[in-house]
């Protein structure tokens, strides 16, 4: 987060508290507006999304408590590139746009994100609310856009990046067109669209009544700022509290490269603790593979700070100022920094080891930390049809973990 270059305003721990629970009562709202009203069994039961509000910086700042946890403080990243690729000068009130775009999120395309600006009343946009969900189809080679046969990212849909659908609160008819003449199944696709621009609606309205009328520009942004500090002095803290200084390291196979015949994949995980500090080095990490089981930078530090929150914060609702005492490294070219047109139908292969690998290496020096660890795995099962010539499609995972017997 950008230093200001005025002095903020100082709030009693009473005040700052009041807005951290404003701005989630806004987020979590979101949530509860989107379950009721999409279409897909993707988003309102497997609760395939994640909700959350950035300030102007890109840095989160709630996150609502449903959300997926591999969606952990990622939506900054694909929000800067949409803004840049707008233009931040050509953004107005009630601008709304879409990003599924695979460089910055690091993920399968389906994984779309609407945006929309958060204007104050003086016109300076203080941050952007973010409704990220599941679409059901994008094109590609295969219903559902998501296919073990893919080669390249273009075989698995189509990109949206900084595509604006709603102008100055008018939504762009030929725009919506073009999304719905990509995808499969436009019933589910669009009537989950207009669930993301209807949470977007409700929580601009929402900020202006809950936040707009109770606290002025220069107390937002300190506001901001006094929950970014406090959340990155708790993680420091307990670092200190909970683990010892030095060198951790954890590794694991993957079965395979994601191609019959291929050899397994090691999955190495090292970082070093010192002064309540984490630095994360995942250059252990095999190089991309041809399969579609690649990620992207941000998917990868969202799957440690997952770990992490795990470890450290498991009690308090997210910022991206808990994350702040841990940088991590990953070189561009692996299999979660893939880079070029790598498939990526399945990235979260490689997810919940990744995960896992945090955990071990802190379990291994400190047990009583971590008694047990996840399955490694989520298994998929995916089935589409025809019903009067509509497509449909049913997905479901089961779910594990290993421990007690």
């Amino acid at each position: 987060m950008n230093p200001e270059t005025k002095k903020s305003p100082k709030f009693d721990l009473l005040e700052i508290e009041l807005f951290r629970h404003t701005l989630l009562s806004i987020v979590e709202e979101l949530e509860t507006n989107l379950t009721r009203t999409a279409y897909s069994t993707l988003i309102y039961e497997y609760k395939d999304y994640s909700i959350g509000f950035v300030d102007a910086d890109f840095v989160l700042v709630a996150q609502s408590k449903g959300s997926l946890p591999i969606f952990v403080a990622d939506l900054g990243a694909p929000i800067k590139d949409a803004v840049e690729v707008i233009g931040f000068e050509n953004l107005e009130p009630g601008d709304m746009f879409l990003t599924n775009y695979a460089p910055a999120c690091g993920q399968h395309l389906n994984n779309v994100i609407l945006v929309s600006p958060v204007f104050s009343k003086s016109r300076r946009i203080l941050g952007y609310l973010s409704v990220r969900a599941h679409w059901a189809d994008l094109g590609g080679i295969a219903v559902g856009s998501l296919s073990w046969n893919a080669e390249s990212i273009f075989q698995e849909g189509v990109q949206y990046r900084g595509l604006r659908i709603q102008r100055g609160g008018k939504t762009v008819p030929e725009v919506m067109k073009t999304v719905e003449a990509n995808t499969r199944m436009p019933k589910y696709v669009m009537g989950d669209l207009r669930a993301q621009i209807g949470a977007c609606t409700l929580g601009l309205e929402r900020w202006q009544s809950r936040v707009g009328e109770r606290w002025d520009d220069e107390e937002v942004l300190g506001l901001f700022k006094q929950l970014y500090e406090g959340s990155a002095t708790v993680t420091r803290n307990r670092i200190k509290e909970l683990l010892s200084e030095g060198s951790y390291s954890a590794s694991c196979f993957l079965d395979d490269a994601g191609r019959e015949g291929t050899e397994p994949l090691k999955l190495e995980v090292q970082f070093t603790v010192k002064d309540g500090q984490i630095d994360v080095d995942l250059s252990g990490m095999p190089p991309q593979v041809a399969a579609p089981m690649n990620a992207g930078r941000g998917a990868a530090e969202s799957a440690i700070r997952v770990g992490f929150k795990n470890l450290l914060v498991p009690d308090l609702p997210i910022n991206e100022g808990h994350f702040d005492p841990i940088s991590i490294f990953i070189p561009d070219g692996t299999i979660i920094s893939a880079t070029g047109d790598a498939p990526m139908s399945f990235w979260n292969a490689s997810m919940a080891s990744i995960i896992d690998l945090v955990l071990r290496a802190v379990g291994e020096k400190n047990p009583e930390l971590v008694p047990a660890g996840h399955h490694a795995s989520m298994n998929i099962i995916a089935m589409t049809g025809l019903d009067d010539g509509d497509r449909w499609l049913y997905v479901d995972t089961a779910h594990g973990g290993f421990g007690a017997s």
